[in-house]
C-alpha cells in the first residue's frame, strides 16, 4: 500500500519529515475511526506531544495506552521520560525499570537511569548501570565522561585508568581522555607514565592550563627541570 495513503505509514513519514504535529493530527483522525491501531496511534501521539513539550497530553494518552497493553516496548521508556521531564524523577526511574523489566537490552532505559543515579550522586547504582552501556557502545562519548566521573566519586582509580586506556584505542587523539589519564596516573602515583600521556595533551591542546599545571607538578615530583 502506497505510504501516503496508509495511515500508519503516513505517521512515519511524517514524523521523520519533522512534520510532528501534522502527524499528531492523523493519530487523533485514527483515533476517531473504527479499524484503526489504535496503540500505535495512542504510541505515537504520546510520544508526539512529549516532543512538543506538552507533557500533560503526553502522559494521559501513554496512561491509556498502558491501560490497553501494559507490556507494550517502549511505553513504560516512554512514560520515564515524561516523568524525567515533569520532574517525577522516582516515578522516572521506576517506569525505566519496568522497561527493562520488559525489555533488557534496551540501552536507552539504561542509560537515563544511569544519568538520574548520577543526578542524585548515587555513583554505585549510576556506574552499573553507565558501563552496560558503555560494553553495549551506547552513546559511549557521552557515557565515558559520566562513568568516569562516577568512577571518580568511587575512588575505584584502577577502573577509572581502564576505562580512559580504552576509550583512548577507540579515539587515539582524543584529549580529555590523555589529560585525564594522566591525572589519574599522577593519582596512583605513576608520574612517568602520566608525563607521557600529558605531554601528547599538551601538543593536541597548548592553550590548555590545567594540562600545563599537571606537567610542572609531575617535573616537580620527577625532580625535573
Amino acid at each position: 500500500m502506497n505510504s501516503l495513503t496508509d495511515p500508519e505509514k503516513r505517521i512515519g513519514w511524517l514524523r521523520e519529515r519533522g512534520e510532528v504535529r501534522s502527524a499528531n493530527h492523523l493519530c487523533r483522525q485514527m483515533l476517531r475511526q473504527s479499524g484503526t491501531n489504535r496503540e500505535l496511534a495512542l504510541f505515537y501521539l504520546a510520544l508526539g506531544y512529549y516532543e512538543l513539550g506538552s507533557l500533560k497530553q503526553a502522559l494521559r494518552h501513554a496512561r491509556i495506552l498502558h491501560q490497553m497493553n501494559p507490556r507494550l516496548l517502549s511505553l513504560h521508556l516512554n512514560l520515564g521520560c515524561i516523568h524525567d521531564a515533569m520532574g517525577h524523577k522516582g516515578m522516572a526511574i521506576r517506569e525505566y525499570k519496568k522497561e527493562l523489566a520488559l525489555n533488557p537490552d534496551c540501552d536507552e532505559a539504561k542509560y537515563n537511569l544511569g544519568t538520574l543515579f548520577l543526578e542524585q550522586r548515587a555513583w554505585k547504582k549510576a556506574c552499573f548501570y553507565l558501563e552496560a552501556c558503555y560494553s553495549h557502545g551506547y552513546l559511549i562519548d557521552t557515557v565515558v565522561t559520566k562513568l568516569a566521573f562516577c568512577l571518580d566519586k568511587r575512588k575505584q582509580y584502577r577502573e577509572e585508568i581502564r576505562l580512559y586506556r580504552h576509550y583512548l584505542r577507540r579515539r587515539p587523539e582524543n584529549v580529555w581522555c590523555m589529560s585525564n589519564l594522566g591525572a589519574a596516573l599522577m593519582g596512583v602515583g605513576r608520574y612517568r607514565e602520566a608525563l607521557r600521556y600529558l605531554k601528547s595533551a599538551n601538543c593536541l591542546s597548548p592553550k590548555t592550563g590545567r594540562i600545563k599545571r599537571n606537567i610542572a607538578r609531575v617535573n616537580e615530583v620527577l625532580g625535573v627541570r
